[in-house]
């Protein structure tokens, strides 16, 4: 039993040592492991980039604005008298010159009669005193008469051009008076307001018809001085309301500055009035005529403002000497300029950039 034992223990010892050496042996025929070398990494910047062209803008500007009419006039009696014919209703459309309201003239007929016969009456005194002066200063050189009569007929005669100048005023007044018994349109336009009716005794100074002028209209808004300035450089201006537009100028400009609005206002004349109404409101616009760049792409270098930009594979930062902080820039650069969108910040002059 023993020696069974034993047998069996050598034959362990002989199979560990079999399975050691053939171990050994594979490991040195293997061929030697090749340690691999990591392969470099590529450095170069990537980039974004965007043509100048594509991310430039116009400034446009606006201003709240109102159609006006020069003339809105609201047409007064001159002279006292009652309303015998009114030729004008509310939204007639009135050519100038049209007659608009009559007024009894008969007392200022009457007046102009009364100062008629004066008038008559003055110079026939007046040609007494002629006479009488004519006659008085013959006697005088002839020394038959006193000074005193002769200077009195002088008088007389003077006394008497005088009245017939004076009743002469009283005709040109009451003809005057009489002329203003019919009120006519001083201007074409459209009744928008009748404040008169017939038989209606009239003062002087009495509203009649509210007279709007429709063939003359302006446009008018107030802008700040810079506002102002800027619109020289607008190629036009439009007035806008709803989907109408209307290029209009500058007339212009009242040199009084509101002080509570900083603003001045400023009168427009539009090309065409077909399209427009007294009272209409919209809004002025126009541009600076610049293009310019959102300040979202501007970048600081060295206190400065600027963009970054690819030129010959390389970022080159390209200062803006007029550039505000939060304000588009303008940029007097070729519209085929690659400007850096995407990693801008980093970008730094003379660096290799790869665009993407």
């Amino acid at each position: 039993m023993q020696r069974l034992l034993k047998i069996l223990l050598w034959g362990l010892r002989i199979g560990f040592i079999v399975v050691i050496g053939v171990t050994l042996f594979t490991a040195l025929k293997a061929p030697p492991e090749v340690k691999e070398e990591p392969v470099g990494e590529d450095t170069t910047l990537r980039v974004t980039t965007e043509s100048l062209s594509e991310l430039e803008f116009v400034t446009e500007f606006s201003a709240p604005a109102t159609v006006v009419s020069l003339n809105d006039s609201s047409i007064s009696a001159e002279v006292q008298g009652r309303a015998l014919s009114i030729d004008a209703e509310v939204g007639d459309q009135i050519k100038q010159g049209s007659l608009l309201v009559e007024l009894d003239c008969r007392n200022y007929v009457n007046n102009r009669k009364q100062a008629l016969a004066a008038l008559r009456l003055s110079k026939t005194q007046r040609d007494f005193a002629q006479k009488q002066y004519n006659r008085n200063k013959r006697l005088l050189q002839r020394g038959v008469i006193p000074r005193e009569t002769f200077d009195k007929s002088e008088s007389d005669l003077t006394t008497s051009l005088a009245d017939i100048e004076l009743k002469q005023t009283s005709i040109d007044a009451a003809e005057l008076s009489i002329s203003k018994c019919k009120i006519y349109a001083p201007f074409s336009g459209q009744v928008t307001a009748k404040h008169v009716q017939q038989g209606q005794l009239i003062s002087p100074g009495s509203p009649l018809i509210q007279l709007l002028q429709t063939d003359k209209l302006e446009v008018e808004a107030e802008l700040s001085p810079d506002e102002l300035a800027s619109t020289k450089s607008s190629p036009e201006l439009l007035f806008t309301t709803g989907d109408t537009s209307v290029k209009v100028d500058i007339r212009k400009v009242i040199q009084q500055l509101n002080a509570s609005s900083n603003t001045l206002r400023v009168r427009l004349g539009a090309s065409s009035n077909d399209t427009l109404i007294a009272g209409l409101n919209g809004r002025l616009r126009w541009q600076d005529g610049s293009r310019k760049i959102p300040p979202e792409y501007l970048v600081s270098r060295d206190d400065m403002l600027g963009v970054m930009l690819v030129s010959d594979g390389k970022a080159k930062f390209h200062p803006i000497p007029s550039a505000r902080e939060g304000q588009p820039a303008k940029l007097d650069l070729s519209g085929n300029t690659q400007i850096i969108i995407v990693n801008r910040f980093s970008a730094k002059t003379g660096e290799p950039v790869k665009v993407d």
